[in-house]
C-alpha cells in the first residue's frame, strides 16, 4: 500500500503487535514504580496512576482525532474513527465525572457511573475498531482490553460495595486503577494497529470454505440484517447477540436431552460446543441441524457452510460477480421467470392468472381453472404456496380444510396484499407417488458452472416433500422432509426433517414404505433439465432449481440464488467443502475476498496527512 512520509516514519514503531504490547508493559511498570514511591493513595484524583490514565487516554484521543482528520474524505473510515474518538474522549474525562455530576469522588455511586461510562466507551471503540478487522490482531487486542476492563471494574466494585470483606480496600482500588490503565493501553495498541498493522492471511485449505466464508463476513462487515438468527430482520450486533443467546437457551432446553439420549455428548458438553462454535459464527440452529455434536463433524466444522453466511452478505457478494446482464428479478419474479423459460423453450409451470392490487388478470378461459390450483406470491418462495384441491366442478378444499368456490378464492386474492399468481396444481409422476400422494414432490437440483469447460453441472440433488401441505402427514416440527440423491445412480438416501433434531427415517414416516436405496429412474431427465435451465440463465455461477416430475415429464417450478445449505448438508451428511460444489464456492470466495481487500486498501490510501 502506498504510504505518506508520516506513515512511513511511524510504521516501524507501530506495525508490530508484540512491540506495542512490550511498550505498554514498560508504561505500566513505570507508572507502578512512580505510584508506589509517591505514597499517595490510588483513589486520589491527583495520584500518579490516575493522572497517568488520564494522560494515556488523552493521547489515545489525540491519535483518533488525527486519524479522523486524515480520513475525513472516506465516509466509512470517518465514521469509524469518529466512534473511536468519542470513546477515547469518554475515557479521558471519566475520572472527573463523579465529582462533576454526583459531587462525590469515591463510593458506590461514583463507581457505578464509572462502569457505565467505561462500557459505553468500550462499545464505541469496538464499533469503530471492527472496521479494521482485516488487520492482524486489532480485534483480538480489543477483546483483551475489554476483558481486562471487566476484571478491573469487578475488583473496583467489590472495593466500594463490600469494603468490610476486603482486608485491604486500598489494594483493590489500586488493582482497579492499574487494570483500567492496562485496558486503555490495549485499546490504544489496537487503534495504532488499525492504521499500521499488517493484513491478515486469508489463505485457508481449499476445503475450509465455511471458515473462509465466516472470516470474510465477520472481518469485512458483510453481515446484513436478514432473517438470521430469527425470521424477522434484526439490526445491530447487540440485538442479534441477545437473540442468539435466547436461541442458545431454547435449543439446549429443547434438543440437548434428546441428543444425549441418542448417544451424543452430555448437555454440558453441548453447551461448551455451542459457546465455542458460536464464537466462530456457527449458530445453535446450524449446530443441531448439521449434527456438529458428533465428534467427526465437529472436527470438520471449518468445511461446513451454514445459512448464517448465505443469508447474510455472502450470497449478495457472490451474486455481484455474475456476468448475467439480466437483473436478479429474473429468478425472484416468478412471472418473469416463467416468460424467460418459455422463451428458452424450457418446460415451466404455467401461470393461469395474476392478481395485482386486487385486479385479477387471466390468461386462460374459465374452464381451465376447474382443476387443482396453486396460489402463491409473485416474489415468494415455496412457503407462500397454498394448494386448493378440486373436489367437484369449481369447488375446492382449501389449505385449512375449508370448502371454497372459485369465486371465493378470487375474493380472497383480491383483498390480499401484494401480487399473487394462480397456477395449476401439478400431479406427481407415478414413480415418485410413494413419497406423497397429496403434497407435491419437489426435486431440488443445485447446479454450477464448471470452471474448466464453462458448462453447467449438477452438484447436489434432494427429493423434498412439504409435510405441512399434506393432510395425511402428522403435524410435527418438520415442515419439509428431504432425502439426498446419489448423483450417479439416482438412489435416495434417508429422510431428514428440516427442524433441528436427531430424527432420521430410512422408511417413509407415514406409510412405512422403504425410501432409502430406492432409485429414481427419471433422475437423468431431471439433471438434464437443470443443466439446460442453467445454460439459459448462464450468467449466474450457482443456481438452485426446484423441479417436479409429472406424468408428462419434468417441469421447472422455480430457480433460486439462495440455497438452504444447512438442509442440503444435513441430508447428505457431507460438508460443502468436500462436495463437488466446494471448489467452485472456494474460488468465488477468493474473488469476493480480493474485491473486499482491494476496497479496504483503497480506503486506506485516501489519507490527508
Amino acid at each position: 500500500m502506498a504510504q505518506t512520509k508520516a506513515q512511513e516514519a511511524l510504521h516501524p514503531l507501530f506495525s508490530s503487535p508484540k512491540r506495542l504490547m512490550i511498550g505498554g508493559l514498560f508504561v505500566l511498570m513505570a507508572v507502578w514504580l512512580i505510584q508506589t514511591s509517591s505514597g499517595i493513595p490510588a483513589y486520589r484524583s491527583f495520584a500518579p496512576i490516575e493522572l497517568s490514565s488520564n494522560v494515556v487516554a488523552t493521547m489515545g484521543l489525540a491519535w483518533t482525532i488525527i486519524q479522523l482528520r486524515a480520513y475525513r474524505a472516506t465516509p466509512r473510515l470517518r465514521r469509524a474513527w469518529a466512534s473511536c474518538a468519542v470513546g477515547m474522549a469518554l475515557l479521558a474525562i471519566e475520572g472527573s465525572l463523579g465529582e462533576t455530576f454526583l459531587d462525590v469522588a469515591h463510593g458506590p455511586a461514583e463507581m457505578g457511573l464509572s462502569i457505565a461510562v467505561w462500557l459505553l466507551a468500550a462499545y464505541l471503540i469496538f464499533r469503530g475498531g471492527r472496521v479494521f478487522a482485516p488487520r492482524r490482531s486489532v480485534v483480538a487486542i480489543l477483546w483483551i482490553g475489554f476483558a481486562i476492563q471487566l476484571a478491573a471494574q469487578t475488583v473496583g466494585w467489590i472495593s466500594v460495595a463490600w469494603p468490610d470483606y476486603s482486608q485491604s480496600t486500598e489494594w483493590l482500588e489500586y488493582l482497579n486503577d492499574m487494570g483500567e490503565l492496562s485496558a486503555v493501553l490495549a485499546y490504544i495498541c489496537a487503534l495504532l494497529l488499525a492504521e499500521f498493522g499488517p493484513l491478515k492471511n486469508y489463505q485457508f485449505p481449499a476445503a475450509s470454505i465455511g471458515r473462509k466464508a465466516r472470516a470474510v463476513i465477520r472481518d469485512f462487515g458483510l453481515l446484513q440484517a436478514g432473517r438470521r438468527p430469527t425470521q424477522t430482520p434484526l439490526r445491530g450486533a447487540l440485538t442479534r447477540g441477545i437473540a442468539r443467546g435466547a436461541m442458545l437457551f431454547w435449543r439446549v432446553l429443547s434438543l440437548a436431552p434428546s441428543v444425549q439420549m441418542s448417544g451424543g455428548p452430555n448437555v454440558l458438553r453441548q453447551v461448551v460446543d455451542l459457546v465455542r462454535l458460536g464464537a466462530k459464527g456457527v449458530s445453535p440452529q446450524s449446530y443441531y441441524a448439521l449434527g456438529l455434536f458428533h465428534v467427526s463433524r465437529r472436527a470438520a466444522v471449518d468445511e461446513f457452510m451454514t445459512n448464517a453466511e448465505t443469508n447474510g452478505g455472502l450470497a449478495a457478494g457472490i451474486r455481484r460477480q455474475a456476468s448475467c446482464p439480466l437483473p436478479v428479478d429474473e429468478l425472484n419474479d416468478r412471472l418473469l421467470f416463467g416468460r424467460l423459460c418459455e422463451a428458452a423453450e424450457l418446460p415451466a409451470a404455467p401461470v393461469y392468472a395474476t392478481v395485482a392490487r386486487g385486479v385479477v388478470t387471466s390468461s386462460r378461459d374459465h374452464a381451465a381453472f376447474d382443476r387443482d390450483l396453486v396460489v402463491q406470491d409473485r416474489r415468494g418462495g415455496a412457503r407462500t404456496a397454498r394448494r386448493f384441491r378440486r373436489i367437484e366442478p369449481f369447488v375446492y378444499r382449501g389449505p385449512f380444510g375449508e370448502t371454497l368456490g372459485f369465486d371465493d378464492i378470487l375474493m380472497r386474492l383480491a383483498s390480499a396484499p401484494g401480487d399473487m399468481l394462480i397456477q395449476p396444481g401439478l400431479r406427481n409422476h407415478e414413480s415418485v407417488a410413494f413419497l406423497s400422494d397429496e403434497s407435491q414432490v419437489v426435486f431440488r437440483a443445485v447446479t454450477c458452472l464448471d470452471d474448466a469447460t464453462g458448462a453447467p453441472r449438477v452438484t447436489h440433488g434432494l427429493a423434498r416433500v412439504r409435510s405441512s401441505a399434506a393432510a395425511d402427514w402428522a403435524r410435527s416440527r418438520e415442515q419439509v422432509w428431504g432425502a439426498a440423491i446419489d448423483l450417479e445412480t439416482g438412489a435416495l438416501g434417508a429422510l431428514y426433517g428440516d427442524a433441528p433434531s436427531v430424527e432420521r427415517c430410512d422408511d417413509h414416516p407415514v406409510t412405512g414404505v422403504a425410501v432409502r436405496g430406492v432409485r429414481l429412474k427419471h433422475w437423468p431427465e431431471i439433471c438434464a433439465l437443470a443443466a439446460r435451465a442453467h445454460a439459459a440463465f448462464g450468467g449466474w455461477a450457482i443456481i438452485c432449481w426446484d423441479i417436479v416430475l409429472t406424468p408428462r415429464g419434468a417441469v421447472i417450478l422455480h430457480g433460486d440464488l439462495r440455497i438452504d445449505f444447512d438442509f442440503l448438508q444435513r441430508c447428505y451428511g457431507t460438508p460443502l467443502g468436500r462436495s463437488p460444489l466446494g471448489p467452485t464456492m472456494d474460488r468465488r470466495l477468493d474473488a469476493l475476498l480480493a474485491e473486499q481487500l482491494e476496497r479496504f486498501t483503497l480506503d486506506g490510501r485516501r489519507t490527508t496527512y
